[in-house]
């Protein structure tokens, strides 16, 4: 494990998950952490952690971080309103770009202020 300073992530249309976005229904986003993050193009995988908040709690709200092969790594649901949740996964990403997926689910509930944050990487 190589540790990094934590870096915000920047996905392909170029918004950068900082504490700003508000997702509502099932979305998609996806990564490229060697450019955003610096990670080598030799990593196996990285260490991420997300953080965000729903608007309302229930299991229809989620989140979860899939890997190279589209596989879910892990999912996390909104517990309680406005109640920030993280979660931490180890993610192996592409070697051309360090590419790892974000998705999101919710009918009513939206999640709010996510944060995705490279903090290292596997060789």
């Amino acid at each position: 494990f190589v540790p990094i300073t934590p870096t915000n992530m920047v996905d392909k249309s170029a918004r950068t998950w900082n504490g700003t976005l508000d997702l509502s229904a099932v979305t998609d986003v996806d990564f490229d952490a060697n450019s955003t993050a610096s990670i080598p193009t030799d990593a196996k995988a990285i260490a991420i952690y997300v953080q965000g908040f729903w608007s309302a709690a229930g299991s229809s709200a989620w989140c979860s971080v899939h890997d190279i092969d589209a596989s879910e790594v892990m999912r996390m649901y909104g517990q309680a309103n406005n109640i920030p949740i993280t979660m931490f996964a180890i993610v192996r990403v592409s070697a051309a770009a360090g590419e790892f997926r974000l998705k999101f689910g919710g009918t009513t509930n939206y999640m709010q202020d996510c944060l995705c944050r490279v903090i290292g990487y596997y060789i």
